[in-house]
């Protein structure tokens, strides 16, 4: 586990695989705080919101992260949010292999983390 914790935005498709929830579980158990939007569809389907108030969420969640994952694909914010991300200077991975080199100073070149 590491003791330097990194807040990090999940974003693109929940995928069929679940593999948001995989990365989310992978990020977790290294000590980090993923935080994972596409769990508001849940959310969504006791509680009707508009696709507005749910980006508006998701900024005010990203605005506190250190770091984004991007997986393959998209959602309807996954662009904005992306944009959004490069505009407050936050780095974006596509693997958790670079995210962990990135985050915990190891390159864990035993392990195998792929998106």
């Amino acid at each position: 586990m590491t003791l330097n914790r990194k807040r990090v935005f999940i974003s693109g498709p929940p995928g069929i695989d679940r593999l948001d929830i995989a990365v989310a579980e992978a990020l977790f158990q290294r000590g980090h705080m993923p935080y994972l939007p596409n769990l508001h569809c849940q959310w969504q389907q006791k509680y009707p919101h508009t696709p507005n108030e749910w980006y508006s969420l998701h900024l005010a969640f990203l605005d506190q992260c250190q770091a984004m994952i991007s997986l393959p694909g998209e959602t309807p914010s996954s662009p904005r949010e992306r944009q959004h991300a490069q505009r407050i200077g936050l780095l974006i991975f596509e693997d958790l292999k670079t995210f962990f080199e990135w985050a915990d100073g190891d390159s864990y070149a035993d392990e195998e983390y792929r998106i």
